[in-house]
């Protein structure tokens, strides 16, 4: 019964994302030409840009988890070459061959691996799930352009194919996360956001919020930055993971970097 609690947890959101699509389309809330822009967007845009990040943020787990990579690399290979035996065994045409195969292997990774592995696993899984979708999904995509090209018959252009893989928006996001990870760019480690209705610094997790009321700008660092600091917050009013700077003093930059500093060491690693 609890493995069928497990499962449960893990597919419903994804049911529920499902069923809200199908009404919106049964609803006509939106129409085709819509749904092909949202497409368009989400695959030339969005997923670009989340290749780029989960290339750049686990790149130094390359190396690290070299032998998973090695073996979710083969087993893909092992597939088409069966795949490569089995279909034109069962599809006469020859160009639908390729779209079979390439059909066959290439699954909607890139899309519920990493909320499904969160999941199940909690945040901690989402560094390996992340790996495996910066490297598998580019070559998913790679294949398929050689496959199709392949099946498609006549001559092969090499330059037609290369151009052919370096158009796909999936791949260039993925190898423009490796050209700014092996040349050192640097990008902010901590972004801004909105959180609990206040301006946030984010990485991986909330690291402080601030506010300002009528007499004072509140800081929220966490409780255990309000223990470390306990000496140097000693002229100011706090309370459990606050900070009360009065407007009618000085703001202590020095003392707000070092907290900044403090919770991004301990909270965003």
């Amino acid at each position: 019964m609890e493995n069928f609690r497990i499962a449960v947890n893990a597919v419903m959101p994804f049911m529920i994302c499902i069923a809200f699509g199908y009404a919106v389309r049964r609803l006509r809330l939106a129409d085709r030409a819509f749904m092909q822009s949202l497409n368009q967007l989400v695959f030339k845009v969005f997923f670009p840009f989340m290749m780029f990040y989960n290339m750049y943020d686990n790149g130094d787990s390359l190396e690290m988890n070299a032998r998973l990579l090695a073996v979710s690399v083969c087993s893909l290979f092992l597939l088409i070459a069966v795949l490569f035996m089995i279909v034109p065994l069962l599809v006469r045409d020859n160009p639908k061959r390729g779209v079979v195969i390439q059909g066959i292997y290439r699954s909607n990774f890139v899309l519920f691996a990493i909320p499904l592995t969160e999941n199940l696993f909690g945040r901690e899984g989402i560094a390996m799930a992340s790996l495996l979708v910066a490297v598998i999904v580019p070559l998913y995509n790679v294949t398929a352009v050689i496959i199709l090209e392949y099946f498609r018959g006549g001559r092969i252009s090499i330059v037609t194919l290369a151009g052919k893989i370096l158009k796909n928006p999936l791949i260039l996001g993925a190898l423009a996360g490796l050209i700014a990870l092996v040349c050192g760019i640097c990008l902010p480690q901590a972004v801004e956001k909105i959180s609990w209705s206040m301006p946030t610094y984010w990485k991986k997790r909330s690291l402080i919020h601030f506010a300002a009321f009528k007499k004072h700008i509140g800081l929220y660092p966490g409780p255990e930055a309000i223990e470390a600091f306990a000496d140097r917050l000693s002229a100011y009013k706090t309370s459990k993971g606050a900070i009360q700077l009065p407007y009618n003093q000085p703001l202590p930059d020095e003392l707000i970097a070092d907290l900044a500093k403090w919770c991004e060491k301990r909270q965003g690693s």
